[in-house]
């Protein structure tokens, strides 16, 4: 049989793994609704109640308690096991899910949105489970970087996918079609994934266990500092493009220009993840977003949409490395028994980020205008740049992987 000798060669070994392929592909289903949610429920309030701003509240609301919510979820899920987590917390979320489109069918009071709305907050946190079902499969190989940077593009494409997938419900099935579909594709994911027990990590009994507050854990905070910085980014670089967009009177061509961010940085993720370098972890992480900070810088000085769609594929490529190489940091800074948890502190530094971004970015358009809103996009990358660099030596002391690591 021939050898297969393609780029992707890597990604297709990994998949090879048994189990592997239906976990992962329950997993996109299962996450693709994150994605969705934010964009529908706009859509849907907007629509039925005509205010944009009361959309934006009830998201916020939504996004906040999906932070909130995530660490106990997924430490409940490393206790007693994500089969008997993941199907009562979807079940939840779709209840929420459910709620939005009766409320806004009927157009209900607005108060009744925003329980809905922290109801939807209760999803599981599959991105965390499947990237901890993937230490479990690969523990001791270098197969795992490569799982690793496979799901940060996949996170990319979701959030290429996600808000167009949405748009087009409503313009197709009407304003509530979009939150529909992401209850089914949650429900659907998270029953195909608990159904997948033969991947699922082994629950570590309470003698085993060790306690005590996950962020202490020597460096971890460094690493949440660093996601935290990323989500700003991501958030105000949204909020900079579109208002950038609409002074040049280009609104249109905002979501092509943010699907350049978006797809350089799963390209870099694809290429990145098929082979490891023989510099240490945090020091890729350093030189990852040094290479960020200055590849942002040059948006200051853009004043054409179609060069700040360049500046920002180039831009894009240093922020997948940068994911990825936290997600490996975690695996090796947390104990095994708690990995679910600490993999979701990721996108709890991710998820405060865009709700600090995002208005950030918003205040700076206002105040200023033209290219100097992207201030704070740059500002977020300075952020991550002084975590990562602060944060190495640390990183390097408390990166001891255990023995079969």
């Amino acid at each position: 049989m021939r050898v297969i000798s393609s780029p992707l060669a890597p990604y297709a070994r990994v998949l090879a793994v048994p189990g592997a392929r239906g976990m992962a592909v329950s997993g996109v289903l299962a996450r693709l609704p994150v994605a969705v949610i934010g964009v529908s429920i706009v859509i849907m309030v907007a629509a039925r109640y005509g205010s944009y701003g009361l959309g934006g509240a009830v998201t916020a609301t939504q996004t906040l308690c999906y932070a909130v919510f995530g660490p106990p979820l997924s430490r409940a899920a490393d206790r007693l096991g994500q089969r008997r987590v993941v199907v009562p917390a979807s079940l939840a979320a779709v209840t929420g899910l459910t709620g939005l489109v009766v409320c806004g069918s009927l157009r209900a009071p607005a108060w009744t949105l925003f329980g809905c709305a922290a109801l939807v907050g209760l999803m599981p946190n599959v991105g965390s489970m499947v990237r901890a079902r993937w230490a479990h499969l690969l523990q001791g190989t270098d197969r795992l970087h490569t799982a690793y940077a496979m799901e940060s593009v996949v996170d990319d494409l979701i959030f290429i996918v996600g808000p167009v997938l949405a748009v087009n419900l409503s313009l197709v099935a009407g304003a509530e079609a979009g939150l529909v579909a992401a209850a089914v594709l949650l429900f659907t994911g998270c029953r195909l994934l608990a159904s997948r027990t033969a991947t699922e990590p082994p629950v570590v009994t309470v003698s085993e266990r060790r306690g005590g507050v996950l962020l202490k854990a020597r460096g971890l905070w460094a690493v949440v500092a660093v996601c935290t910085a990323m989500g700003g980014l991501f958030g105000s670089v949204e909020v900079a493009v579109v208002g950038f967009a609409t002074e040049h009177r280009q609104t249109v061509l905002a979501s092509w220009i943010l699907a350049l961010y978006a797809l350089g940085s799963g390209i870099s993720g694809v290429l990145f993840g098929r082979r490891r370098l023989s510099w240490s972890v945090p020091r890729q992480l350093t030189a990852a977003a040094i290479l960020l900070t200055l590849t942002t810088a040059p948006m200051l000085v853009t004043d054409n949409l179609y060069v700040l769609g360049g500046v920002l594929l180039v831009s894009g490529a240093a922020c997948a490395p940068i994911l990825i190489l936290a997600t490996g940091l975690v695996e090796r800074l947390v104990p095994p028994e708690r990995l679910t948890e600490g993999m979701t502190w990721i996108s709890t530094g991710l998820g405060a980020g865009v709700a600090l971004g995002a208005p950030m970015a918003g205040w700076t358009a206002d105040e200023y205008g033209g290219n100097r809103v992207f201030l704070t996009p740059l500002l977020c990358c300075v952020v991550v740049t002084l975590a990562a660099v602060m944060g190495t030596r640390r990183l390097s002391a408390a990166q001891h992987p255990a023995p079969g690591r």
